[in-house]
C-alpha cells in the first residue's frame, strides 16, 4: 500500500451478498434411487422432427405410426409384406415418363450452381 503525508485508511466496505431465489423442487426429489436428467441431448435432437410429414393432419396420427414396429417379429408375414410393398411397382426395362412441370413453371428461372 501507498503510503506518506496526509494519507488515511479508508474502512472496509461491507460486502453485499445477493441471495438467489429459490430453485424449483426436482421432479426426482420424492422418488428414491431415480434421477431425472434434464439437460438436452443435442445426439438426439437431430433424429427428432421438426414439423409434419404431409400425409399426417394431426400429430396423433403420426406418433401412433411412427410407435407402430414394422418388424416381423411383432407382425403377421403378411401385414408386413403389405407394410414394407412399394407403393408403386413396374417392369423392368419399362420406360417411365418424367414429372410434368406444373402450369406457369416455365417462366420461372432456376437458379444451378457452377461445379
Amino acid at each position: 500500500a501507498w503510503g506518506g503525508v496526509g494519507v488515511t485508511n479508508k474502512k472496509p466496505q461491507k460486502r453485499i451478498i445477493k441471495k438467489a431465489p429459490p430453485q424449483a423442487p426436482r421432479k426426482d426429489a420424492k422418488l428414491n434411487h431415480v434421477i431425472i436428467n434434464t439437460k438436452k441431448n443435442r445426439k438426439l435432437e437431430q433424429h427428432l422432427v421438426k414439423r409434419l410429414p404431409y400425409p399426417y393432419k394431426t400429430s396423433t396420427v403420426f406418433v401412433r405410426e411412427i410407435r407402430q414396429p414394422i418388424g416381423p417379429q411383432w407382425n403377421s408375414v403378411r401385414a408386413f409384406r403389405n407394410m414394407i410393398k412399394p407403393e408403386i411397382s413396374t417392369v423392368d426395362g419399362k420406360v417411365i415418363d418424367p414429372i410434368a412441370a406444373p402450369k406457369g413453371f416455365d417462366n420461372v428461372k432456376i437458379k444451378r450452381r457452377k461445379r
